[in-house]
């Protein structure tokens, strides 16, 4: 049986919405770690990922413990954005998966306009991203999403998938 697709619409409002997720990290040789962080959220265009594909924008410090298992990525994370609820029947929320990496991999035009994103949203931020600094900002490009609005019923939880060629993605520099 196949799973229901999330509709995009609720997705974009949904992500919209909200400020902050849970970013998982880590595996292999590094311990698991899960970090809340402040996002902005964007839609590719079609110039990273598949146009529409999900994108998250935060700001970490590259010392931080997900900050060293992303690295210069693409780095395999998962994360999850939640909305408060006091019953079960309103719980509603999205688990992720996907690649992070830091925003400096990605072409000059894609940087400025996630960079204006995360800015909009988190105009307090603009202090600790100036030159000099070791915040920076990071993008998790979503490439699996699985929601949960308990209004839809209990145990109904919609999937979506977007490809990504990183090939066409990275800047080729570090």
């Amino acid at each position: 049986m196949m799973k229901p697709v999330v509709d995009s619409r609720w997705l974009i409002r949904f992500f919209a919405a909200h400020w902050v997720f849970i970013l998982a990290s880590g595996g292999g040789t590094r311990e698991l770690s899960c970090a809340p962080l402040f996002y902005a959220f964007a839609m590719s265009g079609g110039s990273i990922g598949e146009s529409g594909t999900p994108l998250l924008v935060f700001a970490s410090n590259p010392n931080s413990e997900h900050g060293q298992c992303i690295g210069s990525g693409p780095t395999p994370v998962a994360a999850a954005v939640a909305a408060e609820a006091t019953e079960p029947g309103a719980i509603r929320g999205v688990q992720l998966r996907g690649s992070a990496l830091p925003l400096r991999r990605l072409p000059r035009n894609e940087r400025i306009r996630l960079r204006g994103a995360y800015l909009r949203r988190h105009p307090i931020a603009a202090p600790l991203l100036l030159p000099g600094r070791q915040e920076q900002l990071y993008l998790l490009l979503v490439t699996h999403a699985k929601a949960t609005d308990n209004r839809w019923g209990l145990g109904v939880h919609p999937v979506r998938t977007w490809n990504v060629d990183w090939s066409r993605v990275l800047d080729g520099g570090t």
